[in-house]
This record gives C-alpha cells, structure tokens and sequence, in this order.
C-alpha cells in the first residue's frame, strides 16, 4: 500500500451532524453597515423614512449612523428582491441581537441598531420569524430572522448610495468579541480607501471603495483578506461593476493561494506544469475536497499545525482521526505549506 493511502472511512458528509433534528438557518443576507447616502436628495429621503419611523432626532452622530444603516438595510432588502425574483424565495434578511457584532464592525453600534430594528417592527417593515440558534458542535451560530415586508425594497428605488469611510472600522478579528486596533494597518488600509475612491467600483447607483480587512489574531498577523459591499454579491452582478465607466474583469487564478506559495516558497510538488494544484501524484484515498480543506485552512490559520478540526475542515466532512491521518500525508508532500507561518499570501483582487 502507497504510504499515503488512507484506510479510515470515519468521515462526515457536509450536512451530517450529531444532532439530526438541528436545522440551522444561513440566511443570503445579514444585515451589515455597510453604505451610506451618496446625494442630497438621496439623504434627505432617508431622512424623511427615519423620521416616518420615529427614529430621527436632534442629535447628528446619531443621525448619521442611523442613514448608514438604513441605508444598509435598503441596500441589502434590494438584493433580496433580486434574488426572489431570479429564484423565489422570501426577503429574509438575518439582524443579529448580539452587541459584540456591531461593537466590532463600526461606530453604527448596538444601540443604534435596536432601535431602528424596534421602529421598523413597530411600523410594519419586519416580521421577527426565525430565533437565532447556536451550533455548539460546529462553533457557529446565526442570527435572528426577519422578514421584510414586500413594499419595503421599492423604497430604496431611485436612492444613489457609497460606501462610509467614517464609522466604518479598516480591519476586526474574526471570532472576536471585542475590537482591536492597530494605527499602522488602519492607516494603510484607509490609504487604499483614499486611492479607491478616487476612483470607485460603480455598480448602477451604488459606488464602491471601503473594505474591511478580517483577521484570524488578536495580533493582527494572520488572514486579513479583504471584505467589502461587492463580496457578497453575485458574479454575473460584479462583471456589471464599473470603475472610471470601464468594465471589469476578474482574474480567477485556479487554486490562488497554493499556486502562490509554490511561488513564493520556490518548492512545488510538481515536476513541471499542472492542472489542478491540489491533485498530486501518490495521495490516494484523499479527495480533492478533503486535500483543499486541510491546505486552505493551514494557508488561513498561517500554521500547519492545526491539529483540532477548524469549520473549514468539518464543512468538508473531516473528523479528528480524518484530519490526523491526511495530515501525515499532505504535510509532507507539500513542502510549502512551511511558509504558511512567515509568509502573507494575498486575497483574490477585483480588477
């Protein structure tokens, strides 16, 4: 037997879980800070819907981060729609409760949050219809599900809304409940902010230039990709994207970030060209899915010695002796995951 070829068969499908009767809502939507009025006139029609909500004041911080996040909603209620009417479905859009996750994503904050949630409830615009859950097996958890009512998103229509560069924050750490700062990467990332604006990514109303950079550490050493407004949305929606009124393109470079480390590191597993970097000669009875999942997850945790299933692993369907066996074989045959832990390998680039 080949001395990667792997007998255990104890391995999970993605959808197994020890508890069946757990059902655990991923929501296409959750509702995020994410833009902000971008004209006057747009503004003032925010304003005019916070003040039917009863949510405008005489205090204009709080007014400003609260157009931001009805501007967010109306953004997000409007892909929604989309979707519905692409594939059916409903405007379902997922608003957590907890305060860490607004504390940790910018100055909009928790309360601002419930009390446009509170109006929007008491004036007929959501419908409280899924209670979060947490997942305590998988570490994960989502939020509250709300229903938005269907005369809701053609209020968005005719608004022109950009991205907010003032109370959004340049970077958080995943998993964190509390918020880290560092000058140094903010100042960067905010430089790029700057450049991007100058020229933003359009797509119809909406422009495009802040992105938040997500991190794996307190120390801020590890990940930092990039996440911002055109992330989570459709492909075929960004190739409609603009910037200077010039089409895009997106430059998919087959297995980026292991492609890269051969580069970088100078040590492939390959003799000359390939395919498919994460099928290599001699690793029998390891899938493609399992081989990625492991790599990905060493490349993003910036260590190979990730020994406790991560998410990555489990949505892959690798348990703990799956993951100790495909370890022994691939931490060997890919010698460059060694750089994992001096090394930044950037994320895919909207160009």
């Amino acid at each position: 037997m080949n001395r990667a070829q792997l007998t255990s068969t104890n391995t999970k499908s993605k959808n197994e879980h020890p508890n069946p009767f757990y059902t655990h809502h991923v929501f296409e939507q959750v509702l995020s800070p994410l833009v902000e009025p971008a004209t006057d006139a747009t503004e003032a029609k925010i304003d005019q819907l916070l003040e039917g909500l009863g949510c405008l004041g005489i205090r204009p911080s709080s007014n400003a981060k609260l157009r931001v996040l009805l501007s967010s909603f109306l953004l997000q209620a409007q892909r929604l729609q989309d979707r519905v009417d692409r594939k059916g479905g409903s405007l379902l859009i997922g608003w957590p409760h907890n305060e860490s996750y607004w504390r940790i994503r910018s100055q909009v904050g928790y309360t601002v949050a419930k009390t446009l949630r509170e109006a929007m409830i008491e004036h007929g615009w959501i419908t409280h219809k899924i209670q979060a859950e947490r997942d305590v097996y998988n570490r994960t958890g989502n939020a509250h599900g709300y229903l938005i009512a269907d005369e809701v998103p053609a209020k968005a229509r005719g608004l022109e809304f950009q991205s907010n560069d003032s109370l959004i924050y340049a970077s958080k750490v995943k998993d964190s409940n509390s918020k880290v700062v560092d000058s140094a990467i903010d100042k960067r990332t905010k430089a790029l902010w700057s450049l991007w604006k100058s020229s933003p990514l359009t797509y119809g109303d909406l422009k495009m230039w802040t992105a938040t950079r997500s991190f794996s550490d307190k120390a801020l050493t590890k990940g930092g990709r990039f996440y911002g407004p055109w992330t989570s949305m459709k492909p075929q929606q960004r190739l409609h994207c603009t910037i200077d009124d010039q089409p895009v393109a997106e430059v998919d470079v087959s297995g980026m970030h292991l492609t890269l480390l051969f580069a970088i590191s100078g040590k492939s597993p390959f003799q000359d060209k390939f395919s498919d970097p994460y099928q290599i000669p001699g690793l029998d009875g390891i899938t493609r899915k399992e081989i990625k999942a492991v790599i990905n997850s060493a490349i993003g945790g910036g260590t190979t010695h990730q020994t406790q299933p991560t998410k990555m692993h489990k949505m892959a369907g690798i348990n703990q002796d799956r993951l100790t066996e495909i370890r022994r074989a691939i931490i060997p045959a890919y010698e460059c995951l060694d750089w994992t832990c001096h090394a930044f390998v950037p994320p895919p680039v909207l160009v």
